[in-house]
């Protein structure tokens, strides 16, 4: 409203069958992945992918950093988004005002919902098979490739700060992303 409150939400303290609600579903309706392997000339590409579609992430990990600085204790972390909040009549926004500690601006809502769909590359190779120069045999060697890996490069996915591949509740829960790693290697044979 023209005060900052939120409207259009009805408070209630029983939680009976008659109150709730199912907004989302956590589990995804399709999960898949992409292999692929391609050749020429000694030139060898490959690359693994995974997705998921058509589920909720309950982003709890954003719920919790944006809060409105109600706690007596100091000392807590927020977002940059938090300037957006709702400050003076007029003010359109998604984000509530900040005030007591009975805004509840943190509190459990579908407004931290957010679409889990995503497509994580999880591995690409990219090599060279130096057999197919003529001369390496008579050097005694019967294979020579070099190759270049990376684990998890990247992952499409609409949600900033979390890792898209969360529990089964659906519930985002401080997990860290796949760790990202490049390696070079040489494979020979004699």
């Amino acid at each position: 409203d023209k005060d900052g409150n939120v409207t259009g939400r009805e408070t209630t303290k029983s939680f009976s069958e008659g109150t709730r609600k199912i907004v989302a579903d956590a589990l995804p309706k399709v999960l898949g992945g992409i292999n692929t392997t391609l050749e020429l000339y000694g030139v060898q590409l490959s690359v693994i992918c995974s997705y998921a579609l058509g589920h909720k992430i309950y982003n709890d990990d954003k719920a919790q950093i944006m809060h409105s600085f109600t706690t007596s204790d100091g000392g807590h972390q927020t977002i940059t988004e938090n300037r957006g909040a709702w400050k003076n009549p007029g003010d359109i926004t998604d984000i509530p005002r900040f005030g007591g500690a009975g805004n509840n601006f943190g509190a459990m809502s579908t407004r931290w919902l957010v679409p889990g769909d995503y497509l994580r590359v999880r591995n690409i190779t990219l090599g060279y098979d130096f057999t197919y120069i003529k001369g390496l045999k008579v050097a005694g060697v019967n294979e020579l490739r070099f190759y270049c890996t990376a684990e998890n490069p990247f992952t499409i996915f609409g949600e900033r700060g979390i890792d898209p591949e969360q529990g089964l509740s659906g519930m985002s829960n401080n997990y860290s992303s796949m760790m990202k790693t490049i390696s070079f290697g040489i494979s020979i044979g004699f």
